[in-house]
């Protein structure tokens, strides 16, 4: 009976030995299958993908769908956001004081090229434009950004004057750390783009900003002033050109009058003395009876009688 039930107990144990080895192998199946099914992935429409095999990379910006490596660890897939814009602001506090993520805990301070200090806050926009080089060629896309902005913004600031940083100077100020940093991070190749370079504020520190301002007040009152005075003169020069042509020309006519009026003078002259030297004596008498005409009617006559004394002098006529 004993023996009977050791055999009953062996069989029994056997049975399910048999049964574990069949769930196991069926484990051991599914966990293969498993594996082999995870290397499918999905990259999404802003993703890019690259796949490593043993860190070296196999294949490079993998278009958006559904795609297939070799599960880990022979083969690993990162997949960034191409489309996604990243920001990095430098020298920005929040309104509450506290330092934001990804940013400077202080206002950036740089010396101007005639030696003033000026503080300012620069926010950058970037995107990756080549993943495999993004991926193995920045450890630390943020700090490299800024980085390269803090000196870009050292160089430039420091050759300009600071009226010119806060007037005229501030596209400038962007345009060129914009195309700064991008040359720097392409020397690197770090795969990235940096699309923006705004300038939050700029201004002269806090203790003088209102000396600063009253200077920039006066230059802009200075430009009024010449603008007003360029207008004014735009005004009066033409008027005065118009008035002188005017003058000119007036006295241009003023002067062919005058020549005509001597020309006709002289001819009337000429021909009479032409007529006066063919017979002198007739012209003579003729001119003396035309100038008494007209002068006689203006004379007072008196008349003396010869009967008076011999002594008076004989009045002949007393013009009034």
């Amino acid at each position: 009976m004993g023996i009977s039930k050791e055999n009953a107990i062996l069989e029994d144990l056997k049975g399910v030995f048999k049964h574990l080895k069949s769930l196991c192998r069926l484990c051991i199946i599914g966990t293969i299958l498993v594996w082999v099914l995870s290397g499918f992935y999905i990259v999404q429409s802003d993703e890019q993908g690259a796949v490593t095999r043993f860190g070296r990379m196999v294949r490079a910006a993998v278009s958006p769908g559904i795609h297939y490596h070799l599960p880990w660890p022979m083969e690993k897939v990162d997949k960034p956001k191409i489309r996604k814009i990243n920001r990095i602001s430098i020298g920005y506090i929040d309104k509450k004081g506290k330092k934001k993520e990804g940013t400077d805990s202080a206002i950036i301070q740089r010396l101007t090229g005639d030696i003033n200090i000026i503080d300012l806050r620069i926010l950058l926009q970037y995107s990756i434009k080549d993943t495999p080089n993004y991926l193995f060629k920045t450890e630390n896309p943020d700090s490299l950004v800024k980085v390269a902005a803090e000196a870009a913004i050292t160089q430039i600031v420091g050759g300009l004057s600071v009226d010119e940083v806060l007037t005229i100077g501030k596209l400038k100020i962007q345009n060129k750390t914009q195309k700064i940093v991008q040359e720097f991070l392409d020397s690197y190749g770090c795969g990235i783009k940096i699309l923006t370079a705004n300038l939050q504020e700029i201004h002269p520190p806090k203790d003088v900003i209102k000396s600063f301002k009253d200077v920039i007040n006066a230059h802009a009152d200075m430009d009024k002033f010449i603008s007003e005075a360029h207008s004014y003169k735009n005004i009066i020069i033409p008027k005065a050109r118009g008035e002188a042509e005017t003058l000119i020309k007036s006295a241009e006519a003023y002067r062919e009058s005058k020549i005509n009026q001597a020309t006709g003078d002289s001819s009337r002259f000429l021909a009479v003395l032409e007529e006066y030297q063919k017979a002198p004596q007739v012209n003579r008498d003729r001119l003396y009876l035309e100038t008494m005409e007209k002068i006689g009617p203006k004379i007072k006559k008196y008349i003396i009688s010869p009967r008076l004394n011999k002594g008076l002098k004989k009045i002949y006529g007393i013009t009034e």
